[in-house]
């Protein structure tokens, strides 16, 4: 066994040290060199696993613009699309009637600018899908500043921008809800309060004439006159009440239409009828112009009835004493 002045001594058999030393000058000479190799495979590998579409091109802005010199997994993932299929062609091959022209427009710009660019559009796969790519581009430059390739980063948001065009419908939506809510209860509030007036016009009448009877001071012509008049203010009311009724069954979704054949004619003619007394009392000429143009018709007839009454009524309401009211009854194309 060699002794420890062997092993500094004999030339033949290098101490530990000596190896050490040999090995770290070894390194250190081709640090730089296994430094670069390691960085670009390493580089290489990120790229090729990364989840995002990577894409080289060519800096030329010749036509048909630049070329595609290198693409990674994901974006042969993303397009279907593979290597020998998409290399030396230009983008234009993934773009399509929906891809955005103003943002390629903008894109040119940038690009001719030197500027780092950042957008979304729609692409196409090679199947001819659509989907919503987000871009990010920047220039690889030399030593010197100039640009000599430019690098996509492209990712696929189709579904992003589908949940977010889905939030914003259910956002509208419930805006739209919450304007109909606040328009319903406003127009409830307004047919309450104009109700309550109506119904206290002929309630006052009805209560007026009904205690002018019960004094026994009334003549024959105004008993007659009181009793139309009661009956008349009574019928109003109760139409009143038919119309509230319809309010709370439309502000609970609880309307029902009753479709039937009907003489449309006949159902206009017994709204005027009805509201034929109140025209009279306040000196109004009412006048119905039937049409023999009008035939059948399928509809609700208490429906329809109740909505020329309230036509009819409105415009007595606001004619002046002695003016007129004419009701005509005549087709409009398919309408009435």
């Amino acid at each position: 066994m060699a002794s420890a002045t062997d092993q500094f001594t004999n030339p033949t058999e290098p101490s530990t040290d000596d190896h050490n030393k040999d090995t770290l000058s070894s390194l250190l000479i081709d640090k730089h060199w296994t430094w670069h190799h390691d960085a670009s495979a390493l580089l290489h590998a990120a790229i090729e696993s990364a989840n995002d579409a990577v894409l080289i091109t060519s800096a030329t802005f010749d036509l048909p613009g630049p070329r595609i010199e290198y693409i990674n997994l994901a974006f042969t993932e993303m397009t279907g699309y593979t290597r020998d299929e998409i290399i030396d062609k230009t983008p234009r091959i993934l773009q399509g009637p929906k891809t955005d022209r103003e943002l390629l427009r903008r894109l040119r710009d940038d690009l001719a600018s030197e500027r780092p660019f950042h957008g979304e559009t729609v692409n196409y796969r090679k199947d001819g899908t659509e989907y919503v790519v987000e871009w990010r581009i920047t220039a690889l430059r030399d030593t010197s500043g100039k640009v000599q390739k430019w690098v996509a980063i492209q990712r696929d948001v189709t579904d992003r921008v589908r949940i977010d065009h889905q939030r914003e419908k259910e956002l509208e939506s419930e805006r739209l809800a919450r304007e109909d809510a606040e328009r319903i209860g406003r127009l409830k509030d307004e047919f309450l309060s104009t109700l309550s007036h109506e119904l206290r016009t002929p309630l006052n009448a009805i209560l007026g004439w009904a205690q002018l009877l019960n004094s026994g001071k009334l003549g024959e012509d105004d008993r007659r006159k009181a009793a139309e008049t009661v009956e008349r203010n009574a019928r109003l009311q109760s139409q009143l009440i038919d119309d509230l009724l319809d309010m709370s069954r439309i502000l609970n979704g609880d309307v029902r239409l009753e479709m039937i054949p009907l003489q449309v004619a006949g159902v206009v003619e017994a709204a005027v009828q009805t509201v034929a007394p109140t025209a009279a009392a306040k000196s109004v000429r009412l006048e119905m112009v039937p049409s023999l143009a009008v035939s059948l018709v399928v509809g609700d007839p208490a429906r329809l009835k109740q909505v020329v009454w309230n036509l009819v009524s409105n415009a007595v309401k606001f004619a002046p004493a002695g003016g007129s009211v004419r009701v005509v009854l005549e087709p409009a194309g398919a309408d009435l």
